[in-house]
């Protein structure tokens, strides 16, 4: 299941607005956002390394670098290349580093942590969202924040830590959804470290407890069904297997589902 939340945050774009001045600097400061606001991205970048050279100290700074972040970041996430990743990185760090007073930072100190994850760099996000809770330690993302912590900890291998996590999760975040994905999830820390029958145990408890949450969680049935495959349980793991594709037939992983159905019986 994914845990990060960089889309979510990336439609959920802030409004910035350059209020009118008779000065040149604001002038082009609003001619910048105008060529953000119509997605003119090239053009934009180029007018931006103009305008940074020329007022290195411009009262716009913050405004101007998270456009350019954005800017960065949506070419990464459309063409991959390393190099847009890096100056995205580059300017959400400086953002984090230089604003802290800014009604943005938590954001963008999220959209950093995230992009880092999805990139597979999983020290500097660990880095990162472990200075998100010291910088905001009562923000209502903290727990997507502890499952990112989680997931980097699973790239990484270091399960206990994972598990730390999730546990946390579920102690501090009691009777919340938030709480039952966190017992769902645990599961996925024993199937990833090879431990069939005690993911098993850990996803039948949690539908146990919250059987509601069966049709919501696609993890349970489908890493039981796997589980079950490689021990060669097949009778159950072929029920596992038709109770996923029941709960979720238009799930990305069907296909496979419906393979492996074919290969049990």
């Amino acid at each position: 299941m994914k845990v990060s939340q960089l889309d979510k945050l990336i439609e959920q774009q802030p409004e910035y607005i350059i209020h009118p001045k008779e000065t040149r600097e604001n002038k082009e400061a609003r001619l910048l956002l105008t060529l953000f606001e119509r997605k003119r991205y090239a053009v934009f970048l180029k007018t931006f390394e103009y305008y940074m050279n020329k007022y290195p100290e411009t009262e716009y700074g913050e405004i101007l670098k998270s456009l350019a972040a954005h800017v960065h970041l949506m070419r990464w996430k459309e063409t991959g290349k390393a190099p847009e990743f890096d100056d995205a990185r580059a300017i959400y760090g400086e953002l984090v580093q230089k604003y802290k007073e800014s009604p943005l930072r938590e954001r963008n100190y999220l959209i950093l942590g995230f992009a880092q994850m999805e990139r597979g760099d999983a020290l500097n996000t660990l880095q990162t969202f472990e200075g998100f809770l010291k910088a905001y330690p009562t923000s209502p993302e903290i727990p997507v924040v502890r499952k990112a912590l989680a997931e980097a900890y699973m790239i990484l291998r270091k399960y206990d830590e994972a598990l730390a996590e999730y546990n946390t999760i579920i102690k501090d975040f009691a009777k919340t959804e938030n709480s039952q994905e966190a017992r769902y999830r645990l599961g996925d820390v024993a199937f990833a470290r090879g431990d069939y029958s005690q993911a098993i145990r850990g996803y039948e408890a949690a539908i146990k407890e919250f059987p509601s949450q069966e049709k919501i969680f696609p993890n349970a049935n489908f890493n039981m069904a796997e589980a079950r495959f490689w021990q060669k349980d097949y009778k159950k793991s072929l029920d596992n297997y038709i109770q996923f594709v029941n709960l979720f037939p238009t799930h990305g992983n069907g296909g496979y589902a419906l393979t492996r159905i074919g290969e049990l019986l």
